[in-house]
């Protein structure tokens, strides 16, 4: 990159088109505020009649923001990146994946599946074409429907197609490893997610550091459910801080109630109310209407260890019926056996 703005001397364009090729890595090291601004900085310059690299820095930039956890704004990219990418059917498609990924961050995880079908026909009509966008399709599949709706039956398939066509891609095998223990964290195979999580983090940092955090908060999840709360609060801690300086929110989120749920096993009360805040104002600010259901049913369990049982059973129903409007079926059954409905 260092050579290339050298190359690039007084041409505004090619500096344009180097900061928007760097700020693409940049989202793989999972540090899109770095992103985002070299894309600021760069975009004035590709503000011309040829609109592939303005379209490129605008869907790059849509990446940055989804990487953040901003809905709000990737939802305003998309659009942007989508009036600029109808001439590139490639943009579009990665447009349309993202727009797949906010639609189940925001809990709309009807119109999110619709997208991801239609995503596959366009993939299909590609056919070999279609190359790494079936991959970020399918990955982003297997999180959501194993982390968030429960079906592990889609999620297992997912994980078979990106298996057999991976391809030779760098840290395949860690990526399987991680897409493997979300699926065995769902169905509380908590020491084989474990197992298969321990080392992942060395191994991302030093390559797609952006799947670091899912990996580190999948490992203190398991960790706590296996009742290792000493191991699972330091990896939770380390998860928080990553996040609070790379700029991953539903990450954040996910920590932070990690952390919460943590405090609260530990009867260290104050503490995890003050998590449970943060991650509660965050999911609020971020509209991702999963993680407040999520955080919901956290402070039923804080209420409930501090004697407050309807506090408690108010928090888990209105959790329940968060899911239930979301038409998450799966997630609203895990607080059916809480609320006594």
């Amino acid at each position: 990159f260092d050579h290339a703005i050298f190359l690039a001397g007084d041409d505004d364009v090619l500096r344009g088109a180097a900061l928007t090729a760097v700020a693409y890595t940049y989202t793989y090291l999972g540090r899109p505020d770095r992103a985002l601004a070299y894309l600021e900085q760069a975009r004035p310059a590709l503000d011309m009649p040829d609109t592939f690299l303005l379209a490129v820095n605008h869907l790059t930039t849509l990446t940055a923001f989804v990487w953040k956890g901003s809905v709000q704004d990737a939802m305003t990219w998309y659009y942007l990146t989508k009036r600029l990418s109808g001439s590139y059917m490639d943009l579009e498609i990665m447009a349309d994946i993202y727009l797949g990924y906010l639609h189940y961050l925001g809990g709309s995880f009807n119109q999110a599946h619709q997208v991801f079908e239609r995503v596959a026909l366009k993939e299909r009509k590609l056919g070999s074409l279609a190359g790494g966008l079936s991959y970020l399709r399918i990955q982003s599949s297997i999180y959501f429907n194993a982390r968030y709706t429960g079906n592990i039956d889609k999620a297992r398939e997912d994980l078979r197609i990106f298996a057999a066509h991976d391809g030779g891609m760098k840290d395949s095998t860690a990526l399987y490893d991680l897409y493997h223990a979300w699926i065995e964290l769902e169905e509380g195979n908590y020491e084989h997610a474990r197992d298969l999580l321990m080392n992942l983090r060395q191994v991302f940092q030093k390559g797609i550091a952006n799947r670091v955090p899912y990996a580190i908060n999948a490992l203190a999840e398991a960790l706590y459910h296996l009742g290792d709360m000493k191991k699972a609060g330091r990896f939770a801690r380390q998860c928080i801080v990553w996040n609070e300086q790379n700029g991953n929110k539903e990450q954040l989120i996910w920590s932070l109630r990690i952390m919460g749920d943590i405090y609260i096993h530990q009867e260290m009360f104050s503490r995890a109310k003050d998590v449970l805040k943060r991650a509660s104002c965050l999911a609020r600010e971020c509209s991702m209407k999963p993680h407040i259901a999520w955080t919901l049913k956290s402070w039923g369990d804080y209420f409930f260890k501090m004697g407050k049982k309807r506090a408690s059973i108010a928090c888990r129903r209105r959790s329940k019926t968060l899911w239930l409007e979301m038409d998450n079926s799966y997630q609203a059954g895990k607080l059916s056996s809480k609320t006594g409905q």
